[in-house]
């Protein structure tokens, strides 16, 4: 109920607009009282106006002098200034109220306002729109990371057997040499190994796992390094190097600096040059073995020896790759599952690559040295690499 005296009209509809429409500025209420204004002024009510007029004077509601200036002038009667204010409290009603642009009011079924407000004059509800913004990003990063835990736990999926210490497994009397090794493969020349014990049917060989990143900066050369990776991981067993994430990124980066002497470039290094970095820095000798069946990689396995593996990097189809994986990619073979045809790996390119599950099909299909017309043209072989000699 309008009190006169007790403030004025025009404070008394811009207080009215604040509390019910957020969205208008305050210093254009004007605009839109005045457009109510001249809407109502062209209003003919006629009846129902002089019944309405004469009870609100009789309660009590006379011209108040105070009011004529400013908005109120605008009005004929305390009626239409009554009726004002009714339309802006009544605006939040079902038919009546603020949509999109539009201010609209219906009085006795017949829409009397229907104002269309310039976009300048809207303003921006500023915490409803951060609150919206913090909602929405909640709900995003929920999703993220939803997804991310829901993909971690597909890749863990597929747990790898129990490792085993290769002080468990090599054996005194199995081939100690490449020349010994060599002879795995059955050749007609060779001669007819000695029956060996039937191979485990799970194994995990011990090995500790750094990324070809160690120190998480995968900038050159650590994105070019999977190779040194699997070869100092491999060192890292068999000299008993006992390195940390420091002193094996150091280890690396010599790994760069001698091939970049010796070969000219430190990428993309074949199997054949992989063996020449294990024993000139390492000692360590190796055998390539061509086309390697399952069978082959459990022999090896089995005698405590670990295999170094390269491929065409895509092919692996490894989720944790960014852009599907690296053209080129060498990785540490060190376990198997016979019973579920699995290969356990130590992936060098992935911080998830511990332990990482294979399946010999993508293995198969993946294994290709390196091959500079086309990696899936890559001869299909792997090294062995085998412990030094007492």
């Amino acid at each position: 109920m309008i009190k006169p005296g007790k403030i004025g009209f025009d404070f008394l509809i811009k207080k009215t607009l604040r509390r019910h429409f957020s969205e208008f500025s305050i210093i254009d209420a004007h605009y839109i009282i005045q457009k109510i204004a001249e809407l109502l002024t062209k209003i003919r009510i006629r009846r129902r106006r002089k019944i309405r007029e004469r009870r609100y004077r009789s309660n009590g509601f006379h011209h108040h002098t105070a009011e004529t200036a400013g908005i109120g002038s605008l009005f004929h009667s305390k009626f239409q200034k009554k009726l004002l204010l009714q339309i802006l409290r009544e605006f939040k009603s079902a038919r009546n109220g603020f949509f999109a642009n539009r201010l609209i009011y219906h009085y006795n079924g017949e829409r009397i306002v229907d104002i269309i407000i310039p976009q300048y004059m809207l303003k921006t509800n500023t915490r409803s729109i951060l609150t919206g913004i913090v909602i929405i990003t909640l709900i995003g990063l929920g999703i993220y990371f939803a997804k991310h835990e829901w993909d971690l736990q597909a890749l863990q999926s597929v747990p790898a057997p129990e490792t085993t210490p290769i002080t468990e497994i090599i054996d005194p009397t199995a081939p100690a040499t490449a020349a010994d090794a060599a002879a795995i493969p059955s050749s007609p020349t060779a001669p007819e190994p000695a029956p060996a014990p039937a191979p485990a049917t799970t194994l995990n060989l011990e090995m500790p796992f750094f990324t070809q990143a160690p120190t998480g900066n995968w900038d050159y050369p650590w994105q070019e390094a999977c190779e040194e990776a699997s070869i100092v991981m491999v060192a890292n067993v068999y000299q008993n190097l006992k390195l940390d994430t420091n002193s094996f990124n150091e280890e690396l980066l010599k790994l760069v600096e001698w091939q970049n002497a010796t070969f000219g470039s430190y990428k993309d290094t074949t199997l054949a040059q992989n063996a020449e970095i294990l024993k000139a820095n390492y000692g360590l000798e190796s055998v390539v073995h061509e086309n390697p069946s399952f069978e082959d990689i459990q022999k090896i396995l089995n005698q405590g020896h670990f295999i170094i593996a390269p491929f065409a990097g895509k092919e692996l189809g490894n989720p944790n790759f960014k852009n599907g994986g690296p053209l080129y990619h060498n990785l540490v073979i060190k376990g198997y599952d016979a019973d579920k045809m699995q290969i356990v790996t130590n992936d060098v390119g992935t911080r998830n690559g511990g332990d990482y599950v294979y399946s010999w099909a993508v293995i198969q299909n993946a294994l290709h040295d390196w091959n500079a017309t086309d990696i899936n043209q890559g001869a299909k072989r792997i090294l062995e690499v085998l412990p030094p000699t007492p």
